[in-house]
Parts: structure tokens; C-alpha cells; sequence
């Protein structure tokens, strides 16, 4: 019993202070994908929710702090190489129908 209270504790009260911190959530919904509370406290009802709940909280604290800070300096060269590896193996590998055009 004491481990669906710290469930539902962490959940909900990870949703508030991840708006603030969005690094928090990020640890609560580490700690969900591990644990995955909704097996181990399945006969308590329906909790498929609280990892959706804690990640939203989280994806709307990092819009609040201006999707995090975008500059690279030391690593331009690398990251802009990932995302050409990215986006030339998403053109090779694009499902095309018989047919269309």
C-alpha cells in the first residue's frame, strides 16, 4: 500500500514540479519506465496514465523554458553530421508504394 501512495505521489506531484523542473520529471519518468508501477499496483485500478501525466508535465516545463538552450559551439560539427546521417537514412530508407507517386 505504501508503494501505490508513493506512486501516485510521485506522479502527481512530479507533474507540478516538473512545469518548474523539467530535469525532475525526466528522472520520475526514468524511474516509471523501470519500475512501471501499473504492473506492480495493476489490481489497484486502472494507472496506465501516470507515466502520460508526469511526461506531459514535462514536455510543458521544457516549452516553458524555451525548448532549452540551443547553443553548440564546441559540437556544431558533430551534431549538424548526425542530422545529415539522419536525414539522408530516412530518404533512403522512405517506404514507397507500388503505384504512387
Amino acid at each position: 500500500m505504501k508503494g501505490l501512495i508513493l506512486a501516485y505521489l510521485l506522479s502527481y506531484g512530479g507533474a507540478v514540479v516538473a512545469l518548474v523542473f523539467p530535469v525532475v520529471g525526466v528522472c520520475i519518468y526514468a524511474a516509471f519506465s523501470v519500475a512501471r508501477p501499473q504492473m506492480l499496483y495493476g489490481w489497484a485500478g486502472d494507472m496506465s496514465g501516470l507515466s502520460r501525466i508526469v511526461g506531459v508535465a514535462l514536455l510543458l516545463g521544457w516549452s516553458f523554458k524555451a525548448l532549452g538552450r540551443w547553443k553548440f559551439k564546441q559540437v556544431r560539427t558533430p551534431v549538424f553530421a548526425l542530422c545529415c546521417c539522419l536525414g539522408l537514412s530516412r530518404e533512403r530508407h522512405s517506404t514507397r508504394w507500388p503505384g504512387k507517386r
